[in-house]
């Protein structure tokens, strides 16, 4: 369904109804962090046609902008996330 995103790390091939991207310089915990955010998740369904099914066809997700910073505060952001994580984590124990 439209919105779900994984991180994989091998190779894979996929059919048309399934989109990727291929980090080459950016991090690849800050671009899974912001696919799976509210911004790119509203992003997306934006973007999406048909009734019955819902899809976004290839040219307009290459038209969807992903927020990049500098490659340090994409660090920055990914450490700070994965700290608010971990009490994220607590709160649910």
């Amino acid at each position: 369904s439209i919105g779900k995103c994984f991180k994989n790390t091998q190779r894979v091939c996929c059919n048309q109804q399934i989109n990727t991207i291929t980090p080459y310089i950016v991090s690849e915990d800050y671009l899974l962090y912001t696919l799976q955010s509210d911004y790119f998740y509203k992003s997306v369904w934006s973007k999406a046609t048909g009734t019955a099914t819902s899809i976004v066809n290839k040219n307009s997700w290459e038209c969807i902008c992903i927020p990049l910073p500098p490659l340090a505060e994409q660090h920055r952001i990914v450490a700070k996330v994965n700290e608010l994580l971990k009490y994220c984590e607590k709160l649910k124990r």
